[in-house]
């Protein structure tokens, strides 16, 4: 009996023994979740919508809209492990919205969530984001012309759909441009050249071309650099 007892125990025992090793050696996960109650404070309230910016210098910011659009929350992310907010500012904007795509890097678009148009956020100083510009209209920017310009695709939150399908479309020569370039309704159809910068447009009026001088210039000058290798 004591005999019989003692190999029970000593089995017991290496198993048990077998067990943690086994434990021991499972890899290690790579992943780590941070749950809303281990970040700063101002974090933890309800956001509306969020996005990524980095500034001239390559720091990123997290923007969090807050407060139904009243407030932005900024957020330095550069150490994920360590997130700092560096700045809570009122956008004196009473509704919220969605953001819509960067302009030029400095500037964020927002539409409003009523359909009732859009703003642009000027992100030239990073910490202090300014609401500088509200549209009636939906111009929602598509593609980049030169340095500062843009192609807008516009729509009327209030107006029918056109019959037949057709699309304004605005040329600005900048973010903060009050009036643009030109307009041109009833496109139907867009292509665009990337290494030159072109962009044309088709509809019932015939085919229109937006020229951006500067990138035909850089085009041209590299197909020189090529020419010579």
């Amino acid at each position: 009996m004591r005999i019989g007892t003692a190999l029970i125990v000593s089995f017991g025992l290496t198993l048990s023994v077998s067990v943690a090793q086994a434990a021991t050696n499972q890899p290690k996960s790579d992943i780590v979740v941070e749950p809303s109650a281990a970040l700063p404070d101002p974090t933890q309230e309800a956001s509306q919508d969020m996005f990524l910016h980095f500034d001239g210098a390559g720091i990123p910011y997290l923007y969090l809209e807050q407060q139904q659009g009243e407030r932005l929350i900024i957020v330095d992310v550069s150490d994920p492990a360590r997130l700092k907010v560096v700045a809570s500012v009122a956008t004196g904007v009473h509704k919220p919205y969605d953001f819509a795509g960067a302009i030029e890097d400095i500037y964020q678009q927002i539409l409003f969530r009523d359909g009732s148009g859009g703003a642009l956020l000027s992100l030239q100083s990073a910490k202090a984001p300014k609401i500088i510009h509200i549209q009636s209209s939906l111009a929602v920017p598509i593609h980049p012309l030169g340095h500062s310009g843009y192609l807008a695709e516009v729509t009327d939150p209030m107006s029918e759909p056109a019959s037949p399908p057709g699309q304004t479309y605005q040329v600005m020569d900048a973010p903060t441009a009050s009036q643009p370039l030109a307009s041109f309704t009833d496109v139907t159809r867009i292509i665009r050249r990337p290494d030159t910068g072109t962009v044309f447009l088709l509809g019932k009026h015939g085919l229109i071309v937006i020229r951006c001088l500067t990138s035909e210039q850089r085009h041209v000058a590299e197909e020189a650099v090529l020419r010579h290798n």
